[in-house]
């Protein structure tokens, strides 16, 4: 093929792809051929395509995981720009929900068939900004972002508001830019940050205390400060006021963790 379009002695690309060269999913390549220079391949070059087969069970596989990771950027794509906490629940629910069936998939394939998670394939856009602590780290297109000005703080610990669930945080920037961050990691940016005082920490971040969460616990061994956590899903309210497992009333409660070491 003529990349230019422009040799007579070859159909150009536009050609070959209208034609359903490169379709979905395809596995081909394209590389450079000189002539006199380049060499056919062993068995020569195909004017006529493949007989039709059923894809084997690792193509399968394979075609099925990037599926789930279409899903769960959809679905964290709605997270971003989810207008109330009905909308943002349903939204991380959905993500879970394709995430369990992404690692269940991975689990059930032989050795053969070898697949992993490709964490990079599942995020909308990587952020390579640099995350900055504050009070308030929902972006301006979250409604949180509003709500969270408004909750009341408790005398003697310090708010961080952060999207996160049992084993870690999710940043999310004004341009809706996705970094996941562990707990090391989000300790250090608070540290770093020159505004955290040194107290204690009261974590707006759903599920950062419940139980089999390594976040609050991490971070208060971390830190060396108590740190309070909901045991559950955290529901912001526009006026906010919080609720802790259900949106209308709390069916979970504010955990205080102390620092082992």
């Amino acid at each position: 093929m003529s990349v230019s379009g422009e040799n007579r002695d070859y159909p150009s690309l536009d050609e070959a792809e209208s034609a359903g060269c490169f379709h979905p999913r395809c596995l081909h390549g394209i590389t450079t051929f000189y002539e006199g220079i380049s060499h056919a391949p062993r068995d020569g070059f195909r004017n006529e395509p493949r007989e039709i087969r059923e894809p084997d069970a690792a193509y399968t596989a394979r075609s099925r995981q990037r599926y789930m990771e279409r899903q769960i950027r959809k679905y964290k794509d709605r997270a971003i720009v989810a207008q109330t906490p009905q909308q943002l629940m349903m939204a991380r629910n959905k993500v879970r929900e394709w995430e369990g069936a992404l690692d269940q998939l991975i689990e059930e394939q032989p050795k053969e068939n070898y697949l992993y998670r490709h964490r990079s394939r599942e995020v909308p856009e990587k952020s390579a900004k640099t995350v900055k602590a504050s009070a308030n780290m929902y972006n301006r297109l979250d409604p949180l972002h509003e709500f969270v000005k408004k909750v009341k703080p408790i005398p003697g610990f310090e708010d961080y508001g952060i999207h996160g669930d049992k084993y870690g945080f999710v940043f999310k920037d004004a341009d809706g830019n996705e970094s996941h961050l562990s707990v090391k990691e989000f300790a250090r940016i608070i540290k770093e940050s020159g505004t955290y005082k040194g107290g204690d920490i009261r974590l707006l971040s759903c599920e950062t205390g419940a139980e089999g969460s390594v976040v609050a616990q991490g971070l208060a061994d971390e830190l060396g400060v108590r740190v309070m956590a909901p045991s559950d899903l955290l529901y912001i309210h526009y006026d906010g006021t919080m609720t802790i497992g259900n949106i209308l009333t709390s069916t979970g409660e504010w955990i205080i963790f102390e620092p082992k070491k």
